[in-house]
């Protein structure tokens, strides 16, 4: 007779896993079949077995001397002051290179002006929807939504002073490019969760 019976299922009987039909029907299948009668009692063996062995198993000596022993300070023969100096090198490279990247990868300031029209128009865009959906929230919710966007707004409007007194300050530049996706990012995440609620 060729046996169908999954092998797992023989252990989720063992574990009192199955349910009370399951647990007949692998009854029935075992007082048919004489190889899973056999697995069956392996593994019961295998549990017997398994649950006399001790919990922990210490050793018959303490090991650490021979592990303590056998750390000893490897000498390298370059000089701690060596160490410092190539330490204070890299770190001036690696902050060298990163100033590179981010003078390189920061867009240019002509650049700022359809971005804030891209800006202007999505915000407007979103804040229509969310009004829409902001019946669904509580009030509590929506006081604190409008606190976060009255922070985001002031830092905005910080940027963007501080920006055209000084319209070559790629810092101020990034700043409010953050500040724009922080207040994107907020509608957006209050709009799906209107839309959840």
């Amino acid at each position: 007779m060729n046996c169908t019976l999954p092998q797992d299922r023989l252990q989720d009987y063992l574990d009192g896993a199955l349910t009370t039909l399951e647990a007949a029907a692998v009854e029935t299948h075992l007082r048919e079949c004489e190889r899973c009668r056999a697995d069956l009692a392996s593994y019961r063996q295998l549990g017997a077995r398994a649950r006399a062995l001790p919990d922990t198993l210490l050793p018959e000596r303490d090991l650490w001397p021979g592990v303590d022993g056998g750390m000893v300070p490897r000498r390298t023969g370059v000089s701690p002051w060596l160490l410092a100096a190539a330490a204070i090198a890299l770190m001036a490279l690696s902050s060298a290179a990163t100033m590179l990247w981010m003078r390189r990868n920061i867009p240019a300031p002509d650049s700022l002006s359809a971005l804030q029209v891209r800006y202007t128009a999505a915000t407007a865009e979103l804040v229509r929807r969310v009004a829409e959906e902001e019946k669904r929230l509580s009030p509590a919710t929506r006081a604190i939504v409008q606190r976060n966007l009255q922070i985001i707004d002031a830092a905005i409007r910080e940027s963007e002073d501080a920006l055209a007194k000084d319209p070559a300050n790629r810092g101020l530049e990034l700043m409010l490019r953050t500040r724009y996706q922080q207040r994107l990012d907020l509608l957006q995440q209050v709009r799906r969760f209107a839309e959840e609620s």
